[in-house]
């Protein structure tokens, strides 16, 4: 998780001028350190915000990040609920606050808290990025494509979000709306392997064995390593090969040729954004 900058109606009322440029200071510092990975030191200015107000919702926000990156989930949960408290309408909070949860392996108070950021950002598409994963984890595939659907409305380049929905589709059946989705994200970012490689399953359920054969040879050519793209591959090449030899042609036709290829595994949607 990174540092992200956030706008707070939470301000520091009162102070002396050279009180709030030393918050203003401590502020530029601890964005400094976080950016660098220092985080003891930025804890360290974070706190020194808070000796200036303690009710400064960004500061307990900050604290919260640092503490989560220094593996001390419960003071980043405390920290996160606070700034949470002092200043409900404001994203990030809650959002980071999910993801702590996730790590946590808390999937059902993740999704209160993704909602609970989904209704305060009405134009967050990262919120409802993270919570239509976190439906999908729930055993919610509805939900999970409506919020996704949310996202590319109110930002149709959000990839990603473009490529898990084409995985929920898979995942539902739904082969020829999953092949569509996929064909977006690969237009939206050609250098996408995951999402040649799931076209390619796809177009393997489909029985359009050259197109899936096409995706899987791009996918070769940017990772030569990738072992389940040289798998799919194999298999195609196998299958193709033992069917040639069960076919006996007939005078004056021509064999046709089948593939068939094995069950492939089921694909997991993205869990982080491009940012």
């Amino acid at each position: 998780m990174v540092f992200m900058a956030t706008r707070s109606t939470n301000r520091s009322p009162g102070l002396t001028k050279d009180k709030l440029d030393e918050a203003v200071s401590l502020l530029k510092s601890a964005h400094a350190n976080m950016q660098k990975g220092n985080f003891d030191r930025a804890i360290v200015d974070f706190k020194g915000m808070l000796a200036i107000n303690k009710d400064y919702a960004p500061a307990h926000f900050g604290l919260g990040l640092a503490y989560n990156e220094k593996g001390d989930a419960k003071k980043s949960i405390k920290e996160l609920k606070r700034a949470i408290e002092l200043d409900p309408d404001v994203v990030q909070p809650r959002t980071s606050l999910a993801l702590v949860y996730l790590n946590l392996d808390k999937p059902k108070d993740a999704e209160r808290e993704l909602e609970g950021a989904v209704e305060v950002g009405k134009k967050d598409t990262e919120s409802r990025f993270y919570l239509a994963n976190v439906y999908y984890m729930n055993g919610k595939s509805d939900e999970a494509v409506a919020i996704l659907k949310e996202a590319l409305k109110l930002d149709p380049m959000f990839s990603d979000a473009r490529y898990n929905l084409g995985i929920l589709y898979m995942a539902m059946g739904q082969r020829s709306k999953a092949i569509k989705e996929l064909l977006k994200a690969i237009e939206l970012d050609p250098d996408d392997i995951d999402a040649r490689r799931n076209l390619a399953k796809a177009y393997i359920g489909q029985e359009k064995y050259g197109l899936a054969q096409e995706q899987l040879d791009i996918v070769l050519l940017e990772s030569p390593k990738d072992q389940e793209a040289r798998d799919l591959l194999d298999d195609l090449d196998k299958e193709e090969k033992a069917e040639q030899k069960s076919v006996k042609p007939k005078p004056k036709a021509k064999a046709i040729k089948g593939k068939v290829v094995k069950k492939v595994a089921k694909p997991k949607p993205k869990a982080k954004v491009k940012k």
